[in-house]
């Protein structure tokens, strides 16, 4: 059976005969949270060591609403874009673009921000060839349609206590070793309750998982990524 990914690439697939609900929300309708849209620029090689992480990454585009998360996230190029080898530019930036980053409005996308530094990500890794365009593609937008309509902590005893933070898309398919692929992260904070991780992780792996008939595919694993230097020696020992 031929599957329908979602995706909003039309060269990976047409998902505009399918049949959708009619009683949508008002597109107007105020999100949870207000997000941050940014990316991380390509730098030449010859360059990299002198620019640093921070210099690289540039807030582009904010939303709040139904509506201007569509207008933001409908004009940004899917997943599958960068794995089909294509130069990946956007009118905002002087640079090709190698990562795309959606996180809670005044947290940035880095391990020094206070809101991050004790926290970390859930990390889903894949080789070059090992995934194909439309299956990460659905993968990628199920996690961000999760997380900004806020279905992965909607319910239960940690839901006044959100902490997913941010999600990155980063572009490596032209890396070598073990960096070499394409990865997805989930970043959060430090929980209080170590079983509200947990449920987040496995809400978030079947979430990635769903098609579009409801029905579930290949669950994506992840492994859990801590910021904090004193949590990654503990690990270690």
């Amino acid at each position: 059976m031929t599957v329908t990914y979602l995706s909003l690439n039309t060269k990976v697939g047409n998902i505009s005969d399918l049949a959708f609900p009619t009683d949508l929300p008002d597109p107007n309708s105020k999100l949870r949270f207000k997000w941050d849209l940014w990316v991380q620029m390509d730098v030449d090689i010859k360059q990299q060591e002198l620019v640093d992480y921070k210099a690289s990454t540039k807030t582009i585009a904010c939303f709040d609403s139904i509506k201007s998360f569509w207008e933001v996230f409908g004009a940004v190029p899917q997943p599958s874009v960068f794995i089909q080898g294509t130069n990946v530019t956007l009118h905002e930036c002087d640079h090709t673009v190698n990562s795309l980053m959606i996180f809670r409005d005044g947290v940035k996308p880095e391990w020094e921000d206070p809101v991050n530094a004790d926290g970390g990500h859930l990390q889903f890794h894949w080789k070059p060839n090992t995934i194909t365009p439309g299956q990460l593609d659905e993968y990628w937008n199920n996690l961000v349609l999760g997380v900004i309509g806020n279905n992965i902590e909607a319910e239960g005893e940690f839901s006044s206590n959100p902490i997913i933070q941010g999600m990155r898309f980063v572009n490596k398919m032209s890396a070598t070793g073990k960096q070499a692929g394409v990865r997805v992260e989930v970043w959060f904070s430090r929980p209080t309750d170590p079983r509200h991780l947990q449920k987040v992780k496995t809400k978030i792996e079947k979430t990635m998982a769903l098609h579009l008939d409801g029905s579930s595919g290949t669950v994506p694993r992840s492994d859990i990524k801590h910021h904090s230097p004193q949590h990654q020696a503990q690990r270690a020992q």
